[in-house]
């Protein structure tokens, strides 16, 4: 059985790309591995995913205005990849 790190970098790998002028907020990244792990293993909240993307990935957290004029916290620089989302919905 994978460990929840061996899965989050499995998610990272199969559902991350870089994208320079990316930006995912917490709740999609965590919403997208939740999705994506099937309930084989989930994060709860944002703290334990945030961590092992800013440790291991090496990418940055940081908030951003969003329309409407309050900020929200999401991680710069990648984005999730359309087909993965796309195939999660289809199936």
């Amino acid at each position: 059985m994978l460990t929840r790190a061996e899965y989050i970098a499995a998610w990272w790998r199969e559902c991350v790309e870089p994208e320079p002028d990316g930006f995912v907020l917490r709740r999609d990244l965590v919403a997208s591995f939740n999705a994506w792990a099937g309930g084989r293993v989930e994060v709860g909240s944002a703290r334990p995913l945030l961590r092992w993307v800013r440790e291991w990935a090496g990418v940055a957290e940081t908030k951003r205005r969003q329309p409407g004029g309050y900020s929200e916290r999401g991680i710069t620089g990648i984005r999730l990849r359309a087909d993965v989302a796309e195939r999660r919905d289809a199936g």
